[in-house]
């Protein structure tokens, strides 16, 4: 929709020749990317790379991270994920939000169930290159370790 909207004005300028083109065309290209990477960090619930974790538009780097946290989402099909800083380490504290279930955890949102890949986190986790990060599932039960950086662990079930 957004590059509907921009594709229109676009062709509405109508400047396909001349000087004022070199100008305009660059301008519009760049002012297209601006749009579009704005629209993609204010719209990121969670996102990890193998240098940052984005949750909820805040960046955090993994050397600020001790763990990953998933548990089950209030809402049916939905599952939170929460970021457990490291002793002594700077995480920023996200406004708690109705329905959440990891309160105790300073940074956390709910996602989708289905956007979730155990897999592909520890993946990220194992980028970092340390080997002291986990992924922890938390229950009614208490904490478990799923799975733990550079290491061989079970695989997740969830």
């Amino acid at each position: 929709m957004i590059l509907a909207a921009v594709i229109g004005t676009f062709s509405a300028l109508d400047v396909d020749e001349g000087p004022a083109s070199v100008v305009v065309h660059p301008l519009f290209m760049v002012g297209t990317i601006g749009i579009v990477v704005w629209h993609m960090a204010k719209s990121t619930l969670f996102q990890a790379t193998w240098m940052t974790l984005i949750m909820r538009g805040t960046t955090v780097g993994w050397d600020e991270v001790e763990a990953v946290v998933l548990t089950t989402g209030s809402a049916h099909g939905t599952v939170e994920l929460g970021v457990m800083p490291r002793p002594g380490g700077q995480t920023p504290t996200l406004d708690v939000r109705p329905g959440e279930r990891l309160v105790d955890i300073p940074m956390r949102v709910v996602v989708p169930a289905s956007k979730v890949d155990v897999d592909k986190l520890h993946w990220a986790i194992n980028q970092t290159g340390r080997t002291d990060m986990l992924l922890i599932e938390r229950t009614a039960g208490g904490d478990r370790v799923l799975r733990q950086s550079n290491t061989r662990g079970a695989g997740c079930c969830w």
